[in-house]
């Protein structure tokens, strides 16, 4: 969070995807490098970790509504960056 503070988004999203190493399901840390790679502009892999976020998240037996409103976010964001595709 330190690097995203500083908007320093790629060493941020380095240092994220390195926990990942560590925790690989953790649902939040994946969304956290989505929002990073939005920051960067980087629509393609934005779209892959809201996409691995989502995944992640089915797993969960029943989310609460924190997790809810996570999933909107990504699910919005999909969408946003599909239609970016097509302008």
């Amino acid at each position: 969070d330190g690097y995203l503070q500083k908007k320093n988004y790629k060493k941020c999203a380095y240092h994220l995807q390195q926990a990942l190493l560590f925790r690989p399901n953790s649902y939040i840390t994946i969304f956290k490098i989505a929002q990073t790679y939005g920051l960067i502009k980087d629509a393609a892999n934005e779209k892959k970790y809201y996409q691995m976020f989502l995944a992640n998240v089915a797993d969960i037996g029943k989310p609460d509504d924190d997790i809810l409103g996570l999933c909107k976010i990504a699910d919005s964001r999909i969408v946003e960056i599909a239609k970016t595709k097509f302008k």
